[in-house]
């Protein structure tokens, strides 16, 4: 794929094909891309761990779960995990004396073998390598460079890739082998897209003149009517979503997984809704447009649902629930409390046992209570139920 298109299709996705694993040669390539990336110091920052999902054990990936990853990891069959190594300054003279060999750093640049041992290390090499702050920083800014090569290079292979939280980097640590001395970056999913590769459009960007400027910071760049229309034609500014289809996309890929549904933006609540209904149930049937009076029928059937789980959780209606998940934080504000999110999940889970529910109806029934609370502003992920 032609550079500028591979920039302008890079999506971040999250919906991958859990049955589809990727030849260990386009692995090898998104490596080779990250180690072909810009580096200070000709200095090797980067370090990182491939492991295949279904080589996971379950108690890591149950701890990479967090509020904004959960159903990725069920679906993305390549975990690659990043690092930089806080030993990146180790050897920094051999490796731009080399450069120096290549002519890479001419002498007609000021550069020499003698000003690399005898000024530049000691004056300015390695005042950093003691500095801790310095150490981190560099570290993760040029880790940085390599994973976004990484990623370009999953798309240039048709794969899909989208970066996420490093949570439980002890357990990864413990598990693998992994060094003292490596610091978690990122931890980049990789597999093929379940989603088209547009995956609903490209992502809203500011126009160019509200973050670049030339000449000066009072100036902002001013686009190029002409440029911008050969870019269109390149691939690199494509168009925006939403696309008109991405909804239904969305649903439908759900729906297979047994996942929550709905619309995620919320509208105002339509002027049928019953009166004397509370406000979080219209609201998630609102979302799912089920509660529209000719679709009386799903309405009832996704109440008792949730009626059923009110009574098991000992609540007093569905408001109580979603008030659990939030907490009043010391400045008065609310937020999201993730004691009370992690209660009402394992209570979802005890909920469907119960019932007498096992393997995908359990899941999917789960989710339908999790939709709910979602629908409500409260973020909580569904586990895959495998069709």
């Amino acid at each position: 794929m032609e550079f500028k298109r591979v920039v302008g299709t890079r999506r971040s996705i999250r919906w991958f094909k859990p049955w589809r694993p990727v030849d260990r040669s386009k692995i090898q390539t998104i490596l080779e891309a990250a180690n072909r990336a810009s580096r200070s110091m000709n200095a090797d920052y980067p370090r990182a761990l491939v492991v295949y999902r279904d080589d996971l054990p379950d108690e890591v990936r149950e701890a990479l779960r967090n509020p904004t990853t959960s159903v990725d990891l069920d679906l993305a069959p390549v975990f690659i995990f990043w690092y930089f190594d806080l030993n990146y300054p180790s050897g920094t003279q051999d490796r731009l004396k080399e450069l120096v060999a290549q002519n890479a750093l001419p002498a007609a640049h000021g550069w020499s073998d003698a000003y690399v041992e005898e000024f530049l290390w000691p004056q300015v090499l390695a005042p950093i390598a003691k500095d801790p702050n310095a150490l981190v920083f560099m570290g993760a800014t040029e880790t940085g460079i390599a994973i976004c090569n990484a990623l370009n290079a999953a798309v240039d292979e048709g794969l899909g890739t989208c970066l996420h939280a490093f949570t439980a980097p002890d357990k990864v640590k413990a598990i693998f082998g992994v060094p003292d001395t490596w610091i978690p970056v990122w931890l980049q999913l990789v597999g093929y897209p379940m989603e088209e590769p547009e995956a609903g459009g490209q992502r809203p960007r500011q126009p160019l003149g509200a973050l670049f400027f030339e000449g000066n910071c009072n100036t902002p760049w001013e686009d190029d009517p002409a440029t911008t229309s050969r870019l269109r034609s390149e691939g690199l500014i494509q168009e925006p979503g939403p696309l008109p289809w991405r909804e239904k996309e969305v649903q439908m890929i759900a729906r297979m997984f047994g996942l929550p549904e709905g619309s995620a933006r919320q509208e105002d609540i339509p002027a049928h809704a019953a009166p004397g209904t509370p406000a979080s149930l219209t609201r998630w049937l609102s979302a799912l447009g089920a509660n529209d009076p000719a679709r009386a029928g799903e309405a009832e059937a996704l109440t008792g649902t949730l009626e059923s789980f009110i009574a098991f959780a000992g609540a007093e209606g569905p408001d109580e629930l979603v008030e659990r998940c939030v907490r009043t934080t010391k400045q008065g504000d609310l937020a999201l409390s993730a004691k009370g999110r992690r209660e009402i999940d394992q209570q979802i889970d005890a909920w469907a046992a119960e019932r007498g529910l096992r393997g995908r109806d359990a899941i999917v029934a789960g989710n339908r209570i999790r939709e709910f609370l979602i629908h409500n502003g409260v973020f909580m992920q569904g586990r895959v139920a495998f069709p």
